[in-house]
């Protein structure tokens, strides 16, 4: 019985010291890391850019409508952020009132609810609000240190252009 018990204990200690360890020892991304990720993520804006010209020059596609479109197009990128925030929370221990697992699916599946709406604006309105409750979740993890400030800055920054993008898009319509 003492030897399990001791047993317990040292895996425990194991267990906390790996935890630490994965927190703590961040492999710094080079320059050229960085600037793929921030091209990435502006090239991932790019769809919402072109979906605001379309639809301000009435253009409409046959087999799916801008609306359409842009409202999938932004729920796979809400899939994206809350897969980020889902994936910290397994590998690291992260001292967030309330689970980002919880937070994460509960915003991407808000944000999938919004193709099947036929809400005029309302749609739109509540994809805007996911992504700015996901930059408040990154603010938080920035202030915690595990998000650096260059991708803190690339999120609000991004995030600013996508939600503008959505908000013309719904004023058009």
């Amino acid at each position: 019985m003492l030897m399990i018990s001791r047993t317990k204990k040292i895996k425990r200690s194991i267990h906390f010291l790996v935890r630490i360890l994965i927190l703590t020892h961040r492999v710094p991304m080079t320059q050229h890391q960085i600037k793929l990720a921030k091209t990435l993520t502006f090239m991932g804006g790019i769809p919402f850019l072109i979906a605001v010209i379309l639809k301000s020059l009435d253009l409409n596609c046959p087999i799916l409508s801008i609306d359409d479109f842009t409202l999938r197009y932004g729920a796979v990128i809400i899939s994206f952020i809350c897969g980020i925030h889902w994936g910290l929370q397994i590998t690291h221990d992260i001292p967030i009132r309330g689970s980002l697992l919880l937070t994460s699916n509960l915003i991407c599946l808000i944000a999938w609810a919004t193709i099947l709406m036929d809400a005029k604006y309302w749609h739109y309105l509540i994809q805007i609000s996911c992504f700015f409750l996901l930059l408040t979740v990154d603010r938080k993890l920035y202030g915690l240190g595990i998000f650096n400030q260059w991708f803190y800055q690339l999120r609000k920054t991004i995030t600013t252009i996508v939600s503008l993008s959505l908000a013309v898009i719904a004023l058009l319509d």
